[in-house]
């Protein structure tokens, strides 16, 4: 095969994407690799668009990944109700106007939690976490979004749930 012949298939595949066409070999030479991977994209995109995909089928919504979401939000509210309960921070968590890193950490340093109990609650907070990216199929930001408006409730519902079941006999 010779550069004529690879210049002439580039020519009549990749009319679109260079527009002008290499009069100078040397130039030609030069682009080689590029031309061969932008032929080798072109033939890939002609068979996509020429082959017959037949069409899907909707993917049925599992009813119960709603209730494991709430579920593994609930496990982390928990961890993190523990560690704010245990440190009674939890008028302050509650009044805190954004939930964000920076403001729990100025918590934590107004609260004097000492930084083997971060350590703990970052490592008891791994596996929840994969498992609420999993369900939701996000990035932690985006679970986070969500998450931090939601927490307040849960942190609630936990409280509520524990002063029930101790002014139970």
């Amino acid at each position: 095969m010779n550069i004529q012949s690879l210049y002439e298939d580039y020519v009549k595949l990749t009319p679109s994407v260079i527009g002008t066409k290499i009069q100078d070999t040397r130039t030609f030479r030069l682009y080689k690799r590029v031309i061969c991977k932008v032929s080798e994209i072109r033939y890939y995109k002609d068979d996509m668009e020429n082959s017959v995909v037949p069409p899907q089928e909707p993917v049925p919504v599992d009813p119960t990944l709603e209730a494991r979401r709430v579920n593994a939000e609930m496990t982390i509210s928990k961890i993190l109700f523990k560690i704010i309960t245990d440190y009674d921070a939890l008028q302050d968590v509650m009044a805190l106007p954004d939930l964000n890193i920076d403001s729990l950490m100025s918590l934590k340093d107004s609260k004097n939690v000492p930084d083997e109990a971060i350590r703990q609650l970052a490592s008891d907070l791994v596996i929840p976490k994969i498992n609420l990216e999993g369900l939701t199929d996000a990035s932690w930001y985006r679970i986070w979004q969500g998450f931090k408006s939601r927490l307040p409730g849960y942190i609630q519902q936990i409280a509520a749930s524990l002063q029930a079941s101790a002014q139970q006999p």
